[in-house]
């Protein structure tokens, strides 16, 4: 049995993959640790599965001892206190409080042969391009956020180089899905749907026409699954749908779908968002067996828990 330490398990994406794990009775086949600044947002049924800590990321030394203790194998990575908005200040914060102690838990992880895991951004660490990004395409990141994955994702190859340490980095799109905080500034699909609801107006950062790739969370859930079973596979894989539509695009099928139309206030575009932003999936798709579902059928899926949720 393979021991993973999940770092920021109680995340939108460390949720959705833990529900995803436990509906698959993974751990019959994993010992799951995972840390989390607080456990009240564990909507979970199953958490006596699981062993959480309640420590910061900040908290390296305790977390060493968890590794420790419970011979962990796996470490995977999915704390962030940055968004694509994310200013100077936030940035210097998170250099102190994310990517220190991160660099810190990496070089440790190659001095006892434990492999990193690290959901990186595909969506912030390339540089604005119509056409896809292939994995080893430069990495030129324009906001803060993508600044500080590509600092992680250095410090990986470094260790790689000079300790041999075993890493995978995945590169997710623009995630989406059940179980976003409904009080985050981040994430254009929960802001209208939740904007809609509230009947508020749709804010939009230039003329609408910016292109985005989406990925269903529960598509990125089922690729950590996969590659975690496949531990033998290493290196940088993008993790997208491959599927691509402007802001614009996106409201008019959430309008569609929720027959609600929406009042939306154009803004100047922002300094931290790419025109256009395509993955290009074809080296994951050749490793694991990765079907991502389209939008339409991602979106049914959100506006099917909420009506659930209303009833």
């Amino acid at each position: 049995m393979k021991n993973i330490l999940l770092l920021g398990g109680n995340g939108f994406i460390g949720k959705n993959l833990l529900n995803l794990m436990d509906s698959h009775d993974l751990e019959n086949n994993f010992g799951i640790y995972m840390t989390s600044s607080t456990s009240e947002s564990l909507c979970m049924d199953n958490l006596e599965k699981y062993k959480i800590f309640n420590f910061q990321l900040s908290e390296v030394d305790k977390i060493k001892n968890i590794i420790s203790e419970n011979k962990i194998s796996i470490i995977l990575h999915l704390v962030s206190s940055l968004i694509p908005s994310s200013d100077k200040n936030d940035y210097e914060q998170d250099l102190k409080n994310v990517v220190l102690p991160s660099l810190n838990l990496f070089s440790y992880a190659a001095d006892n042969e434990i492999k990193i895991i690290f959901i990186s951004s595909g969506g912030t660490v390339y540089k604005d391009s119509n056409f896809p990004h292939k994995e080893d395409d430069a990495l030129e990141a324009i906001s803060y956020y993508g600044k500080s994955k590509i600092i992680l994702e250095n410090n990986l190859r470094q260790l790689k180089e000079e300790k041999n340490l075993r890493y995978l980095i995945l590169r997710p799109s623009n995630v989406y899905g059940n179980g976003w905080n409904a009080n985050s500034s981040q994430g254009l699909i929960p802001n209208v749907i939740n904007n809609i609801i509230n009947k508020e107006p749709i804010t939009i950062w230039g003329n609408g026409l910016i292109k985005r790739d989406y990925l269903f969370v529960d598509d990125l859930s089922n690729a950590i699954v996969s590659f975690l079973e496949s531990d033998d596979l290493d290196g940088v894989f993008n993790v997208g749908s491959s599927f691509i539509y402007t802001v614009l695009d996106v409201i008019k099928k959430i309008e569609k779908k929720l027959n609600v139309p929406t009042k939306k206030i154009f803004y100047d575009s922002r300094d931290v968002d790419v025109s256009c932003n395509i993955l290009d999936i074809t080296k994951i798709k050749e490793a694991i067996d990765f079907q991502p579902r389209n939008l339409d059928l991602g979106l049914d899926r959100i506006i099917d828990n909420i009506n659930y949720q209303n009833e």
